[in-house]
């Protein structure tokens, strides 16, 4: 059935069906390869034949062009797996229990202590919604390492809310983490 419907399209259907061929071994290695499904390897192939025969004149090497092709609808189908599974994971998922603002406050003001004053200055200016610009007027640090700084200072503080054990204190962090410092409004 699909060789009469490649054959109405003529002499380029051949030259497809031809090419097709001659790369069906290592088609079926590349398939195998990622492990794919019977059902999922000839729906690839459907799509596959079908992108081509629109393809097919502005195509130079068809045997290349077939096998890249064929890898990047594999990769295609693999990402879109994935993001199904992942997207199943975050519905399947409980929903964490919601902490109290008032924790919350507590722990970024731990965390906050634990920074150099520099990287703590970026990052509650930034906090108050300052632009880079205004940052950097206000800081005089490069406009370049704003946002280097408030990487670097974001990391660390995630670090410390993560690392904390029962006590609120993280190991191998200052005995200051554990006072809460005031922030400064504007």
């Amino acid at each position: 059935m699909r060789n009469v419907a490649l054959r109405r399209e003529g002499v380029e259907a051949d030259a497809l069906l031809t090419a097709l061929e001659q790369v069906r071994p290592r088609l079926k290695l590349i398939l195998a390869s990622f492990r794919l499904s019977k059902e999922d390897a000839e729906d690839l192939l459907q799509d596959l034949v079908l992108v081509a025969l629109q393809k097919l004149p502005e195509i130079e090497n068809l045997t290349a062009w077939l096998r890249g092709t064929t890898v990047n609808l594999c990769l295609m189908g693999l990402r879109r797996k994935r993001s199904r599974a992942e997207l199943r994971k975050i519905y399947d998922s409980p929903i964490p229990p919601v902490q109290e603002p008032v924790d919350a406050c507590v722990d970024l003001k731990r965390a906050l202590a634990v920074l150099p004053a520099r990287h703590r200055q970026v990052v509650v200016l930034r906090a108050m919604e300052f632009s880079s610009e205004e940052i950097t007027s206000r800081t005089g640090y490069c406009r370049s390492s704003i946002r280097r700084i408030r990487d670097r200072a974001v990391a660390r503080m995630i670090g410390f809310l993560e690392g904390q054990g029962s006590s609120g204190v993280p190991n191998g962090y200052p005995k200051s983490a554990r006072r809460p410092v005031p922030l400064r409004s504007r």
